[in-house]
């Protein structure tokens, strides 16, 4: 079994990679975990575990900035479960809404699968759950769609030259259906 990779908090509320000798942000965490990396976050000092508090963290940096992976339900799940479940069911979410999208409901389905054999979720929770997290990543998507097609819609409107571009399209189009009907 892999060891998890020890990050320390210093007071200034700086992170430091121990393997890699070098401070990290909230957000390269995130891409570790997303790369499967195991991480676990002690106090500089006193050596108390933060690592849940930093994966909050994590997913309130993610919710600021508007790029929000969890919805009220989850959310409500994650605060009913118990113990070290909570922590390892916010650890696997985080991989689960940074992961690939083809990869992304099959992990969520057998994650959620397994809560439901240690019996953290009943089934129906189990469900509900489930369909949160699909519902959750396609308003995120819808989102990021609207979001590209504004930046895009945004750049052409402002390109210069596109009226031009326009007009020669059309002149050809108009061109090639003459060609065609003295062909034809």
């Amino acid at each position: 079994m892999q060891q998890a990779r020890i990050i320390r908090k210093y007071k200034n509320r700086k992170l430091y990679d121990t393997t890699n000798s070098r401070y990290v942000t909230l957000g390269e965490i995130a891409l570790l975990l997303k790369q499967g990396i195991d991480i676990k976050v002690l106090d500089h000092q006193s050596e108390e575990d933060l690592t849940g508090t930093v994966l909050s963290e994590i997913l309130c940096d993610q919710e600021k900035n508007h790029q929000s992976i969890v919805s009220l339900g989850t959310l409500n799940n994650l605060i009913r479960a118990k113990g070290s479940t909570a922590y390892e069911f916010m650890k696997r979410f985080i991989v689960i809404s940074l992961g690939e999208d083809g990869d992304r409901n099959l992990e969520a389905q057998r994650y959620i699968e397994s809560l439901i054999d240690r019996t953290v979720l009943t089934p129906t929770e189990g469900k509900s759950l489930l369909r949160e997290l699909q519902q959750s990543e396609k308003a995120a998507a819808d989102e990021l769609e609207r979001q590209i097609g504004g930046v895009v819609e945004g750049r052409i409107s402002r390109s210069p030259g596109l009226d031009r571009l326009q007009e020669r399209l059309d002149r050809l189009a108009s061109a090639a259906e003459q060609l065609e009907k003295k062909l034809g």
